[in-house]
């Protein structure tokens, strides 16, 4: 492939996977041939497709000098292309998490890091090197640990990953439809020698076994693999958008207000719906597990034979069947309005924020309506415009807290007021206040404070709202 092909790949792969013209973007950059493709490519292509490039290293110090060497690689690179340069030294002998091998581990680190730079700069996501290559690896991957449809669909252009209550890493793969070997001509006819990681041909880690021994001998009865599996994750996600149009269309119909499920409704689908539907539920709520087959087994077999039980589910989930209803009893499953808490104080984006997985708060600009009654005023609000302009926050309640509620003419304490408007306490320590500055502006499910009220003169407004993105109309 030729470096104008090959441009013309990288660029279509950037407006497949969402990359938006002149957006903020971090660069994931190992060094290796892939990710040095990927900068190489994004820096040629700077005049057709603007974007502002910050390139991020993570340094895990388990390969002595040759990770010392990967680093200034990457730093140098990044300096003569004029993209500005972030690099981490963590050292990944020293960290351990209990259930997660080395591989997840330096997974988790990675991403947790660029999740950091992400937020840093005010990006709009990551971009990686996965391949086509890395795609095959991904596929059969999944199908040799016996992972249905959703793992066979591989990895998507764009990922919203999200790593713990409020954090997300937004992951952006421009290079999925180019192979490895088309990456390392790039560089080479670049004149760039990429390094290499010793440790990718450690045959202990499951992926690089299927990399260096599995796909090579398939390849030998079958030439083309690479594309061949490439092209199946194509089709399985074909299948997969039908069978979650399915799943979300029949949710809708099956669910209660109180957050459960109608048992009868139910039991009247395919067994495959009943767990999908159920499976999606227990997302919906903020949950996070894997079901297993002997769950969703078990699941389909209670509710197809009018039963009446409980089923225990991993994380210490449970889901109770009632003679009507099918319940989830866990964390996060009390009908609190409010989005799971945040683990840190998180900075508003103009336009649209991700709180949670199912909570965003939405921010903007808006010409003042003739009435500044909301439909939703609980979770809606109208406030100052010229508020936009000062740093916009949201975090939960601390200690001490204080609010000037509209219409009173003083401070109160947060706590206090709170227990005036009759929010329960478990859900109080959930409310996302929104903070203008050092001042709460608005306590979401009350009222906004007196200093922040929309005055007569004010010909904008700052609309607010908290959105529950799993509502689907």
């Amino acid at each position: 492939m030729k470096n104008k092909e090959f441009l013309e790949q990288v660029l279509e792969g950037l407006k497949i996977s969402g990359v938006e013209v002149g957006s903020k973007m971090i660069v994931a950059f190992s060094g290796g041939p892939d990710s040095t493709a990927l900068l190489l490519s994004l820096t040629n292509l700077q005049e057709r497709f603007p974007l502002t490039l910050i390139a991020a290293h993570l340094n895990h110090m388990t390969r002595g000098k040759e990770s010392q060497k990967d680093e200034k690689f990457t730093k140098f690179i990044s300096q003569r292309s004029g993209v500005t340069y972030r690099s981490k030294k963590i050292n990944l002998k020293n960290i351990s998490e209990k259930g997660k091998s080395f591989e997840e581990l330096a997974r988790l680190v990675r991403y947790e890091y660029l999740q950091e730079i992400e937020k840093e700069y005010g990006a709009t996501g990551v971009l990686t090197g996965h391949t086509k290559n890395d795609q095959a690896e991904t596929v059969l991957l999944n199908l040799v640990r016996g992972s249905g449809i959703r793992g066979t669909s591989g990895m998507k252009p764009y990922t919203s990953l999200q790593l713990k209550a409020g954090k997300f890493v937004h992951i952006f793969r421009p290079l999925l439809k180019i192979n490895h070997g088309e990456c390392v001509d790039f560089c080479e006819s670049m004149g760039v020698k990429p390094v290499y990681d010793s440790t990718n041909s450690d045959k202990s880690f499951v992926r690089n076994k299927i990399r260096l021994e599995t796909l090579p001998q398939i390849e030998q009865q079958f030439p083309n693999i690479i594309n061949k599996l490439s092209s199946f994750a194509e089709n399985s996600k074909l299948d997969l958008n039908v069978i979650d149009w399915a799943i979300r269309k029949h949710y809708k119909l099956s669910k209660n207000p109180d957050l459960t499920l109608k048992k009868r409704y139910l039991s009247s689908l395919p067994d495959s719906l009943i767990t999908g539907i159920v499976n999606h539920h227990i997302q919906m709520l903020g949950i996070k597990i894997n079901l297993l087959k002997s769950h969703r087994i078990q699941i389909s077999k209670l509710i197809k034979n009018n039963a009446t039980g409980q089923i225990n589910l991993p994380a210490n989930i449970k889901l109770l069947v009632g003679h009507d209803y099918v319940k989830i009893i866990g964390k996060g499953t009390d009908g609190c309005p409010y989005p799971l808490p945040l683990d840190e104080t998180v900075d508003i984006i103009h336009n649209e924020t991700q709180i949670d997985a199912n909570h965003v708060m939405i921010t903007e600009l808006l010409k003042r309506p003739k009435t500044l009654s909301v439909t939703n005023p609980k979770m809606e609000v109208y406030i100052r415009h010229h508020l936009i302009n000062n740093k916009l926050q949201i975090r939960n309640q601390i200690t001490g807290d204080r609010f000037h509620p509209l219409g009173m003419k003083t401070e109160v304490n947060l706590n206090h007021f709170m227990i005036k408007q009759f929010i329960p306490n478990a859900w109080r320590k959930r409310v996302p206040l929104l903070l203008c500055g050092t001042g709460i502006a608005w306590v979401p499910g009350t009222r906004p404070a007196e200093w922040a009220k929309v005055l007569r003169g004010d010909d904008q407004v700052l609309h607010v709202e908290i959105k529950n993105t799993s509502v689907f109309v």
